[in-house]
């Protein structure tokens, strides 16, 4: 009985996304009626073509509820946004969904940026989960800011956060909301009392909401893909080297088993590997080794006096 209780109260104000099990319910449907071999362009339309966000869970999740249940209004409000954020939040027009959510892997884990390496990502999972990390990690960011003469931007990051969020409604009232590199995600003239009210209590509009999670999952996204693509060129280098790959049958075996699955999957322009994109790679990486010496990397801008400085220390 109390368990019913409490659910039905996250439902009211958290939605679908607040159920303990949403995440797991977002990658069971995608693996049901996700991609396959076959028609990985069917998720891709679903979201516009871009793969950075096709295959994430929630944002193909809450697209396709937009398309299915968005025209249906019940009042002001889209029965999507009913369902998917929860009755009050869809009247109040706040995002209250991550401040009630008792989604289990939101509660326990939160996804990092993938870096170049697996350190860089285990450092940042890090950072993203433990409490005493993520503090020093604002700070940190907030002492940029001030050095950068940002100072509203240190201020929102090094304030406790009842005075951060006076701050940032200040901030978003006078110069609109901004990401970190200062793009505006919301013009200013579009900011009302109810906005400013609600920044002031810490939360958020469902559309900021949205373009933040979009913005966000996009880059994280983004640096996966990359990482991929680049680990797939270090293989095919690594093979080179080693005298696995040695003729054109060999080249096209691998373009098989690693090229053309990752680009069938994620085909945009600035991700697909292209034959010329692997002969490049191989030639500028071979040009990079060639200007190495001892370690240290020499190119054109090198001036004679770097490479005299290495010379006297080394020999």
């Amino acid at each position: 009985k109390e368990l019913s209780g409490v659910l039905m109260m996250t439902g009211l104000f958290g939605g679908l996304m607040g159920m303990p099990l949403y995440s797991a319910m977002t990658y069971a449907l995608m693996a049901a009626f996700g991609p396959d071999d076959d028609d990985d362009k069917d998720v891709l339309a679903l979201m516009g073509g871009d793969p950075r966000v096709a295959y994430d869970p929630d944002i193909a999740f809450r697209s396709w509820m937009n398309e299915k249940f968005g025209d249906i209004k019940i009042g002001d409000m889209s029965l999507a946004d009913i369902l998917v954020s929860g009755p009050v939040s869809a009247a109040t027009n706040t995002e209250l969904s991550s401040a009630t959510s008792l989604d289990l892997k939101n509660l326990w884990f939160r996804d990092a940026v993938v870096g170049d390496n697996l350190e860089d990502t285990l450092l940042a999972t890090a950072v993203a989960n433990i409490a005493g990390f993520s503090m020093v990690s604002q700070m940190l960011r907030g002492y940029e800011s001030f050095k950068e003469g940002k100072i509203e931007d240190g201020l929102k990051k090094t304030l406790p956060a009842f005075f951060r969020t006076w701050v940032n409604a200040a901030v978003n009232e006078e110069q609109g909301v901004k990401n970190r590199r200062g793009d505006v995600l919301i013009d200013k003239k579009d900011i009302g009392a109810a906005d400013n009210i609600r920044d002031v209590l810490g939360f958020r509009a469902p559309k900021l909401s949205r373009i933040q999670q979009y913005y966000i999952t996009r880059a994280k996204n983004e640096s996966a893909i990359n990482a991929e693509r680049k680990a797939i060129l270090d293989r095919y280098e690594t093979a080179v080297n080693n005298g696995e790959i040695k003729t054109a049958a060999d080249y096209e075996k691998f373009k098989k088993e690693e090229i053309v699955p990752f680009n069938r999957t994620y085909p945009a322009r600035e991700f697909f590997i292209t034959d010329k994109v692997v002969r490049d790679s191989i030639k500028r990486r071979g040009q990079i080794r060639a200007r190495t010496v001892e370690g240290v990397q020499f190119d054109k801008k090198t001036t004679s006096g770097e490479y005299a400085a290495q010379r006297r220390f080394v020999q």
